[in-house]
């Protein structure tokens, strides 16, 4: 077990195909944003290349990938009061969050979360601050997006229980997707 805390997309399942044709291919936004008076945002694109065109409903893939840990530059301290937020994207003929587009992504999000979670927000509720950059964040990325489909932002509860953290459902494209994040090393 490590003490170092770290956040890993476990697994992924296709529990209802989108109403593309052919193989479907998932990947993810994850942003990891640390309240406080010097507030830290950190955004990663996670996507699985063995993973295009291969799902079709009923598909289940593993991935055990680490995703957030202090062990990645630029990537704040994972606790209990961590915002995660996960965006699912559905991409058609190459991602179009590329690393053009999160040049773009993530200086707007880091300007929302230095009011967000900064001194000015802190009575405000993990939940309450969640949803509010949700809504932000959601017209930037589908703005961003061409031909890949946006499923949706989900806030992303952290325990200091080590293991599955609660299931993660999208939908979009008349499609449907649970996607299962783990934790491991977290302290309140």
């Amino acid at each position: 077990m490590s003490h170092i805390p770290r956040l890993i997309l476990e697994r992924v399942q296709c529990a209802r195909d989108t109403n593309e044709s052919g193989g479907e291919s998932p990947y993810f936004l994850v942003t990891v944003g640390q309240r406080g008076p010097t507030p830290r945002l950190y955004m990663t694109r996670v996507r699985i290349a063995e993973w295009d065109n291969t799902f079709h409903e009923g598909t289940k893939r593993s991935a055990n990938a680490l995703v957030a840990s202090r062990e990645i530059s630029g990537c704040p301290d994972l606790t209990t009061n961590t915002l995660v937020l996960v965006t699912m994207i559905e991409e058609d003929d190459g991602p179009d969050m590329d690393s053009g587009a999160l040049s773009v992504l993530r200086p707007l999000m880091s300007t929302f979360w230095m009011n967000y979670g900064g001194p000015n927000w802190m009575g405000a509720s993990l939940q309450n601050v969640g949803e509010i950059m949700a809504v932000r964040m959601r017209p930037f990325v589908e703005g961003l997006l061409g031909n890949d489909d946006y499923m949706g932002i989900r806030r992303l509860q952290l325990t200091t229980t080590d293991g599955d953290l609660p299931l993660l459902t999208f939908t979009g494209d008349e499609g449907k997707y649970n996607v299962r994040f783990s934790n491991e090393g977290l302290m309140a």
